[in-house]
């Protein structure tokens, strides 16, 4: 029902659509003949499915979910039941679904959409995969697995993955992170390219980023080249920053690369009181990516 994922974490046109729903249905005397499907994890209802039948179109199916949008749980719970209280129970079917599960088929879903929706850009795939890039990063990684102990073997979260440049060099070390960004136009390009992922790609704001992903912890967060970061965007990246340090592990690693000194000591500063982490300058001769490194961990406590 919602037109973008990030919408779904407040689901105001869903809401309004089943408020009109349930009215509709009040009218009649005797259940309806219709068809619904309800998606329970531990007794309580997070999505709704309608069926809509063939009339002047192909049959399709609606689907309303809370999922994303805990705030308003009870309202669509309460909604959800009405509506199945008019239908007759022949057409009532309810199907125990992991919410993990349920999200993952969510973002696939938006990333087919994005791709079907701006199938007419252009995209340039050499330009994604960058393979002297990719080469170098692989490098960079097993320097740091072997020198600071980095481990990215659990679940990861990459944020501002732009079109999935450095994905890809993960993707070739067997990581498969949850990539966000911002951009849809770069996910368009990484999806097309297939160095992103439509079940693990998300596009939405950064900075909400405990909105979009709720409930779930990450064994580390990574992001590379993040930036520019500058005297006027300061308090943008700081909450990004801190947005993704609250959804990482207790003792999670942490991996992020810029372009110059000042990003990288900007974020050391900042992350000082919740992770511990040193500064790497990477390699002189590169002017362009991952000059910069910070590697650390969240502090425990």
């Amino acid at each position: 029902m919602e037109s973008e994922y990030q919408n779904n974490t407040y689901i105001t046109k869903s809401l309004k659509f089943l408020y009109n729903t349930v009215s509709e249905l009040s009218r009649f005397n005797e259940p309806v003949d219709a068809k619904i499907i309800m998606l329970e994890e531990l007794g309580s209802v997070y999505a709704l499915g309608l069926y809509n039948p063939p009339i002047k179109q192909p049959a399709f199916w609606t689907l309303l979910t809370t999922v994303l949008d805990t705030e308003h749980q009870n309202t669509f719970n309460e909604f959800v039941h009405a509506i199945k209280s008019h239908i007759a129970d022949e057409g009532v079917l309810t199907l125990h679904i992991e919410k993990s599960e349920f999200i993952e088929a969510i973002r696939e879903y938006y990333s087919i959409k994005l791709i079907e929706t701006l199938k007419n850009c252009p995209v340039n795939s050499e330009f994604v995969y960058n393979k002297p890039r990719v080469e170098r990063l692989k490098i960079i990684i097993n320097q740091l697995e072997q020198s600071h102990s980095l481990d990215l073997s659990g679940r990861v979260l990459e944020i501002c993955c732009g079109n999935g440049m450095a994905t890809a060099a993960l993707s070739e070390l067997d990581i498969r992170p949850l990539c966000i960004d911002n951009d849809s136009y770069s996910i368009l390009e990484g999806l097309a390219s297939e160095v992103l992922k439509p079940e693990k790609t998300i596009v939405a704001n950064v900075a909400e980023l405990t909105d979009v992903i709720k409930g779930e912890e990450f064994d580390a967060s990574i992001g590379f080249m993040l930036g520019d970061i500058d005297e006027f965007n300061r308090p943008s990246w700081k909450e990004i920053l801190i947005q993704t340090i609250k959804l990482t592990k207790k003792g999670g690693n942490l991996l992020f690369t810029f372009r110059t000194e000042p990003e990288v000591v900007f974020v050391k500063d900042l992350l000082e009181e919740l992770a511990t982490g040193d500064v790497i300058c990477q390699s002189e001769t590169e002017s362009l990516y991952d000059c910069w490194i910070y590697i650390g961990k969240k502090k425990p406590v």
